[in-house]
């Protein structure tokens, strides 16, 4: 009977890893073949929306979650389904939010987004990452201020021994460095927070309305009347099949639900984007 409880669970783990696998390659095979028809001068959306559907399959923890968005991300936007391109990468951004390529092609499907012409209304978040702060990712920010902050000790029992300038400005230096990497954790902690208190939401279709109410009988949105597709804000509340949103410039309205994509469209890293 323990024979039996102990081999059950690795023949199922066996199982879903071989599946899993199986997604992968089915998914890399028809991305491949996607490139393919495009460098033939074909259409090759189905391709990639296979690519997709099999990338979506793929269970998170097997795959690192930026890659794994990264893969998301850019057969979504080949596949012709900007929304979901752009949904991947903030997903992915989530994990890693100094991540150099994944912050590259978020700008990229951004840029393909048609707004409304001479109207800044709608607009996504600015990146107020402060310009003399490297962008690293949080380990890195762990590590550098451990080592700072152990550097700092020795530099100032140095100083306390025998007290010259230059063994003042080294105490002094390590200080900074240990607040950078502090402040540098603090920012990615918060932003990250930001995400999970306020999802991030993003327009399905063009010509959604966004209403000042939960419902079609209440007026539409007065600087924003009309939503065009990959719009991006955050979400404040759910209200039957509503939502209220909020975008980066200030306009808060509502918007049915089914015309917005957020973290829980996402296959199957739904479940892991909340814990």
């Amino acid at each position: 009977m323990s024979r039996r409880l102990v081999i059950a669970p690795l023949l199922a783990g066996l199982f879903l890893a071989a599946a899993d696998l199986a997604a992968a390659q089915d998914g890399f095979a028809a991305f491949a073949e996607g490139k393919k028809l495009v460098a033939d001068g074909k259409d090759a959306r189905a391709e990639f929306q296979e690519a997709l559907r099999s990338f979506e399959k793929r269970d998170a923890d097997s795959l690192e979650k930026t890659a794994l968005a990264q893969n998301l991300g850019n057969a979504a936007f080949l596949a012709g389904d900007l929304p979901r391109a752009i949904l991947a990468f903030r997903y992915g951004l989530f994990f890693d939010r100094n991540h150099p390529l994944l912050r590259d092609n978020l700008a990229y499907v951004r840029s393909q987004v048609r707004y409304a012409a001479g109207n800044h209304h709608g607009r996504p978040e600015s990146d107020h990452w402060p310009a003399w702060l490297p962008r690293l990712e949080a380990t890195w920010y762990i590590v550098t201020g451990v080592i700072s902050y152990c550097l700092f000790w020795v530099a100032l029992t140095g100083f306390a021994l025998r007290p010259t300038l230059w063994r003042a400005v080294a105490p002094v230096a390590g200080c900074a460095v240990a607040c950078g990497a502090v402040y540098g954790c603090y920012l990615l902690r918060a932003q990250a927070a930001n995400d999970l208190d306020v999802p991030p939401v993003i327009v399905r279709l063009d010509d959604v309305p966004l209403h000042t109410g939960n419902g079609p009988s209440y007026p539409l949105h007065a600087e924003l009347p009309r939503l065009a597709r990959g719009m991006e804000a955050r979400r404040l509340g759910r209200r039957g099949a509503w939502l209220q949103i909020q975008f980066a410039t200030g306009e808060i309205g509502w918007v049915e639900e089914r015309n917005v994509l957020s973290w829980e469209d996402l296959q199957p890293q739904r479940n892991q984007v909340m814990e």
